[in-house]
């Protein structure tokens, strides 16, 4: 795996195994600590823990619902998401290709998710996130927001990248909705779920994501 310093504070994991790998964030806080998505499922999040969570609290949270994002969701006892029906869920794995791993690896025990509500803030101690609902690319879609830096935590809602709505829970009017919401906001960064963090030009960035959508 690959650790990449974003802010004092947050880390980029990456799995380099994975062509298309996600990016998980770990964020230490004052107070407790919180960990966005678990990629594929080859990082070792026990060997994570120990060298940079020390005693503090880890709160786990998914973006949202895709395989490449859940892998390893079994390494913890409880993560945070967004309430949806799991039995009609596409979990995107039309675009699995990952050898010596299984698709039935990627389904979710409903019994490890602690539902998540719109604008519910998330309480680290020196910086507090906000949880935004972002329904388009999938129905279980959410951003974090930090308020004070105006760190935006998007999942594939955006990212530089092509932007996907090909799913069977994507929905391209929610989608621009979604973005609209995102440039309302006026993020300094935004940290996606794939790719390199969006530090310049992010408004241009976002209404061209709307109009390529449009």
């Amino acid at each position: 795996m690959k650790l990449t310093k974003i802010t004092d504070q947050i880390i980029c994991i990456e799995e380099e195994e994975y062509p298309e790998h996600s990016n998980c964030y770990l964020i230490i806080g004052s107070e407790k600590c919180l960990l966005v998505d678990t990629g594929i499922g080859l990082i070792n999040f026990n060997a994570i823990k120990e060298i940079f969570v020390d005693k503090k609290d880890l709160l786990v949270l998914i973006s949202h619902f895709h395989f490449d994002h859940i892998g390893g969701i079994n390494q913890f006892k409880k993560v945070l998401g967004r309430k949806i029906n799991f039995k009609e869920k596409d979990l995107g794995k039309k675009y699995f290709d990952l050898k010596n791993k299984t698709i039935e690896e990627f389904n979710v025990d409903e019994s490890k998710v602690k539902t998540v509500s719109d604008e519910e803030t998330i309480n680290l101690g020196n910086l507090k996130f906000k949880i935004i609902f972002t329904p388009g690319h999938d129905n279980s879609s959410i951003c974090l927001f930090e308020e004070k830096e105006k760190i935006l935590i998007s999942g594939d809602t955006i990212y530089d990248g092509n932007l996907y709505y090909d799913f069977k829970d994507s929905n391209k009017k929610e989608y621009i909705k979604s973005l609209e919401k995102i440039l309302s906001l006026k993020p300094k960064i935004v940290l996606g779920g794939h790719n390199l963090p969006i530090k310049t030009n992010i408004q241009k960035f976002i209404k061209t994501k709307i109009q390529e959508l449009t």
